[in-house]
């Protein structure tokens, strides 16, 4: 992608991916570890602080296969859209190279009708700019799941 973030890290985890643990809380936090089931998997576990009045992370703590702290991001700024929290801005700092890259949302679009044959294997290449608008949108929403 050519930034600190990965396309993982883009494309969002399911549950069932990783094993979770509860590891502490205070009166604002959830703290939350999460390991990868996938050995292949870039990280070896992923820390998480939860917010717990809106039930969003405000940091994520990714660790390499060798358990060292590889990057880590930091929702800056969560709006709240159709009763639904959005990070509009995050930073990904890698501890490694000392990098960071700083993520923006914009023009939120939530509800985007898009049709079904929008998506396969002829869509992808090059797309239509129906396809391309209504793909906006759902990378916008779906940059919100990965980082919140």
């Amino acid at each position: 992608m050519g930034s600190d973030f990965s396309y993982s890290d883009v494309a969002g985890r399911q549950l069932y991916q990783d094993d979770h643990s509860f590891i502490n809380e205070t009166e604002e936090y959830f703290f939350i570890r999460s390991v990868p089931k996938d050995a292949t998997d870039p990280y070896s576990r992923i820390d998480l602080v939860i917010k717990k009045n809106i039930y969003v992370p405000l940091q994520i703590i990714f660790y390499n296969r060798k358990g060292k702290k590889l990057k880590t991001l930091i929702n800056n700024k969560i709006e709240l859209y159709n009763n639904l929290y959005i990070t509009i801005e995050a930073v990904m700092k890698n501890h490694l190279t000392g990098s960071s890259t700083l993520l923006q949302i914009s023009d939120i679009i939530l509800d985007h009708k898009i049709a079904d044959n929008s998506f396969g294997v002829k869509t992808q290449s090059p797309p239509s700019r129906r396809w391309r608008d209504g793909y906006a949108a759902i990378s916008r929403y779906e940059a919100k799941a990965i980082l919140t």
